[in-house]
């Protein structure tokens, strides 16, 4: 199974839900209530590697918050930027390169600064960026108004856009604007069946769905956020000697790549 045919699958996704005239999704009216500024994209798609789901590559999507560098009407699925290192994008690019340099017996990246994360490029073909809002409303960087009904029903269109893309890892950067019962939801998507392994609700992995093909949930904090801003932060703090990335997310990452391959042996064994 490869690219375009979940691509496609994608796209199925999104007509049901982008279905009313000239393609606007069915929730936009009741998303927008109340909201006074003029949106900057709406009806987001997702980003989806070319090598995605080729047979020796696990298949891994990142949940972020809203698009990155995105305007206007969005009609199409493209490819993940291999060119991007702001904050966000950063947190996004090294959890990336350290899952998929390690599985492939390579050296992972040792911090999250563009000139070391630039040497992991090729990774950015083999996954898929989704985000929780799928509008965005006002011109900036942050604060961005989420409305209840955006909450719940951009959620809808996430939860199937994970459940097309049958994921190996799931790593969610994304803590004060989840969206309601997110974690819940996507329990219950996999059989409510849910072991944490390692770290917490924060900065940590969890185990879904049956040993046939489990999902190993990971969450992190969003790039561009500080863990502790009185202590260390996340993309871009030389000086504390990338305490969050080393102390906290790494073993959770050894962790979640461990019980992959513990997995990988169940199916092999099959």
């Amino acid at each position: 199974m490869g690219y375009q045919l979940y691509k496609n699958q994608l796209n199925e996704v999104y007509k049901e839900f982008y279905c009313n005239a000239n393609g606007y999704c069915k929730y936009y009216e009741e998303c927008k209530k109340g909201v006074f500024q003029e949106p900057k994209f709406t009806f987001d798609r997702a980003n989806i590697g070319i090598e995605y789901g080729e047979s020796d590559i696990p298949k891994i999507a990142v949940v972020g918050l809203e698009a990155l560098g995105k305007s206007g009407i969005i009609q199409d699925i493209t490819q993940p930027s291999e060119s991007k290192y702001n904050p966000h994008y950063k947190g996004v690019r090294y959890v990336l390169a350290y899952i998929l340099s390690k599985i492939k017996g390579e050296c992972p990246p040792e911090n999250s600064l563009k000139n070391e994360l630039v040497n992991y490029n090729k990774y950015t073909k083999q996954y898929a960026l989704l985000e929780c809002y799928k509008c965005a409303f006002a011109d900036k960087a942050k604060g961005l108004p989420h409305t209840d009904a955006m909450k719940e029903h951009c959620q809808e269109i996430l939860l199937k856009e994970i459940q097309q893309l049958d994921l190996d890892f799931l790593i969610v950067q994304v803590k004060a604007n989840r969206p309601y019962d997110f974690h819940d939801n996507l329990k219950h998507l996999y059989g409510d069946i849910c072991e944490l392994i390692d770290g917490n609700e924060y900065t940590g992995v969890y185990k879904l769905g049956s040993t046939k093909h489990p999902l190993l949930l990971i969450y992190s904090y969003h790039g561009s956020s500080d863990p502790n801003p009185n202590t260390w932060a996340w993309t871009n703090d030389r000086k504390n000697e990338f305490r969050y990335i080393k102390e906290e997310l790494n073993p959770v990452l050894d962790k979640a790549i461990e019980e992959y391959f513990t997995n990988v042996k169940i199916e092999n064994c099959r």
